[in-house]
């Protein structure tokens, strides 16, 4: 996914995710997590560059009882 930003400025992004994910910012990891307990939401720190900016997810979905979701929400303000 690329992001577009009219300058280089701190962000904070918004991540909601269900098992094992870990996003990359510029080819920087930006954050790594897991569980097993459902769709998780996490708000963590991101550097945008100004112009254009690569967001890679990478997501692992894990076989469990209660949920078979393999899903993620992403905003970024």
């Amino acid at each position: 996914m690329i992001r577009e930003s009219p300058d280089e400025r701190d962000a904070e992004a918004h991540f909601s995710f269900d098992d094992e994910a870990a996003i990359w910012v510029n080819d920087r990891q930006a954050f790594r997590g897991n569980h097993v307990q459902g769709f998780e939401a996490v708000r963590f720190p991101v550097r945008l560059r100004k112009g254009r900016n690569r967001i890679l997810v990478k997501l692992s979905n894990q076989d469990n009882d209660n949920w078979r979701f393999w899903g993620f929400s992403w905003r970024l303000e």
